[in-house]
C-alpha cells in the first residue's frame, strides 16, 4: 500500500494545499498582525473573521489587548502591521513612520450587572463615584469599578461629567474599590459583582456579547441610533494606524473596512463608521 493511500483525506488535502502555496508564490498566504485598544478587540476580531471569509489567502492575528499606547509602540517597532487606538497619535508618533485615519465612533456607556436599571442623571454620576455608601434606587448597594487613572475611560469621565475629577480621586483612594487593568478584565469583574457600575464602550459590549446592561443617561438609551441622530452625546472615536511603508495586504484590509461590507460589520458591532 502506498504512503498516499495511508493518509486520511483531510491530511492529504492539507498537504496538497501546502504544496500548492509553496509552488506558486502568487498564492502564498499573507499574514497580518493587529494590536488594539481593548475596547476594539472584539470589533477587530469580527472584521478579521469577515475578511478571512472573503479573502482566505490572508491570515489575520488579533493580539490580546495591548492598549492604545502599546499598540502604537508595537507598530512603530514593526512588531505588528495595524494598530487601533482610542486616542489620537501624539505629535512625536505622527512625526515618525505612522499614518492614522479615523475608523469609527462608538457610544461611551455606563454598564452594570443589574437587570432592572432605568436611567442615570449625568449630573448625579460624580456623586455616585464619590459616595462610599451609594445605592441604586431600590436600595441595593452600588459597587463601583474603576479603570487606571491614565486610562482613556478615566480621562473621558473627567472631561465630560461635572465634578468627576475630584470624585475619581476620592474613589481611587478607597482600598475596597477594584481597578480593572484592561477592558476585558473590566467587563469580567462587572459581571461578577452584584450591583456593579463601570464604564465601557458599546462596541465592546456588542462584539464580545458581554452579559451586562447598558444604562441610559438622562433618559437617552446609548444606542448607535441615538448617537447618529445626536440625542446621545457621549462617544469615543477609534483610529486605525498603519506604517507609511505598509505592505499591500495592509492597504487591502483597510480598503475592506471602508467598503460596504466592512462598514456593515462596523455598524453591526455598535460603531458609526467614519471616512
Amino acid at each position: 500500500m502506498s504512503v498516499v493511500r495511508r493518509l486520511r483525506p483531510e491530511i492529504l488535502a492539507s498537504a496538497c494545499l501546502l504544496v500548492l502555496f509553496s509552488s506558486h508564490p502568487a498564492l502564498a498566504v499573507e499574514s497580518l498582525r493587529i494590536g488594539s485598544t481593548g475596547a476594539a478587540l472584539g470589533l477587530m476580531t469580527r472584521l478579521a473573521e469577515a475578511y478571512r471569509q472573503a479573502t482566505p489567502e490572508v491570515a489575520i492575528e488579533v493580539l490580546p489587548s495591548l492598549g492604545s499606547g502599546g499598540s502604537i509602540r508595537a507598530l512603530g517597532d514593526n512588531a505588528i502591521d495595524i494598530a487601533v487606538s482610542a486616542r489620537p497619535l501624539e505629535p512625536s508618533e505622527a512625526a515618525g513612520p505612522l499614518v492614522a485615519a479615523p475608523l469609527a465612533r462608538t457610544p461611551f456607556v455606563m454598564v452594570t450587572s443589574r437587570r432592572a436599571v432605568t436611567s442615570l442623571a449625568s449630573d448625579d454620576l460624580a456623586r455616585l463615584y464619590r459616595d462610599p455608601a451609594a445605592r441604586w434606587p431600590d436600595g441595593m448597594p452600588l459597587r463601583l469599578l474603576l479603570r487606571p487613572d491614565s486610562d482613556s475611560d478615566s480621562a473621558f469621565l473627567r472631561q465630560h461629567f461635572a465634578g468627576m475629577a475630584a470624585a475619581l480621586e476620592q474613589a481611587q483612594a478607597r482600598p475596597e474599590v477594584p481597578v480593572a487593568q484592561t477592558d476585558q478584565e473590566n467587563i469580567e469583574l462587572a459581571v461578577a459583582m452584584e450591583g456593579s457600575l463601570t464604564s465601557a464602550t458599546l462596541t465592546q459590549i456588542i462584539s464580545e456579547e458581554a452579559p451586562v446592561v447598558t444604562i441610559p443617561i438622562d433618559g437617552v438609551d446609548p444606542s448607535l441610533e441615538s448617537l447618529e441622530n445626536g440625542r446621545y452625546p457621549y462617544y469615543k472615536e477609534l483610529i486605525i494606524v498603519r506604517r507609511r511603508d505598509a505592505a499591500g495586504a495592509v492597504s487591502a484590509f483597510m480598503a475592506y473596512i471602508a467598503s460596504e461590507q466592512g462598514r456593515r460589520v462596523l455598524r453591526e458591532n455598535g460603531n458609526l463608521p467614519l471616512s
